[in-house]
């Protein structure tokens, strides 16, 4: 039998798959305000440049915060469950785990100027999930606010 500790590592190792596959999603929801600013781009219009980037963040801001909403929910749910267990370790992994898609995103970006400008975001996006974690943890109805489609305990 795992020790809560024990049990909250298992979660952080399987979570991270589950954070990893999310990053995934995420840059495929890139893909089209990518396409504007390459589009942009070509043309020498730096509105659609502008409005491709703004997509862009706009659309991975708010997938990012969906995966730190359903971390943070299903964290409230399992301790509820498991009343026996010790909170700490699981709120910890769970902070970790809202993190996750940013941290394992941009690994083989081509080119240093690519890296560059992932490091730029990442540089914003970490504190965003960071906080934003803790933001459902503490207020899970803003979650249900803005993200009404992640399921949750209550509200």
């Amino acid at each position: 039998m795992l020790t809560g500790l024990g049990f909250a590592a298992l979660i952080a190792i399987i979570g991270t798959f589950a954070g990893i596959l999310w990053a995934g999603v995420v840059a495929l929801s890139g893909v089209p305000g990518g396409s504007l600013v390459r589009l942009g781009t070509r043309h020498r219009r730096p509105a659609v440049i502008s409005a491709g980037s703004v997509l862009t963040a706009i659309v991975e801001f708010y997938l990012l915060l969906a995966f730190a909403g359903a971390t943070s929910t299903f964290v409230t749910n399992l301790l509820v469950r498991r009343t026996a267990l010790p909170a700490w370790p699981f709120w910890l992994v769970g902070w970790y785990l809202a993190t996750t898609p940013v941290l394992f995103s941009g690994w083989n970006a081509p080119g240093t100027r690519a890296r560059d400008e992932r490091d730029l975001v990442s540089r914003i996006a970490l504190p965003v999930a960071a906080v934003g974690y803790w933001i459902f943890v503490l207020w899970p109805r803003v979650l249900g606010m803005g993200w009404p489609w992640v399921p949750m305990i209550a509200w």
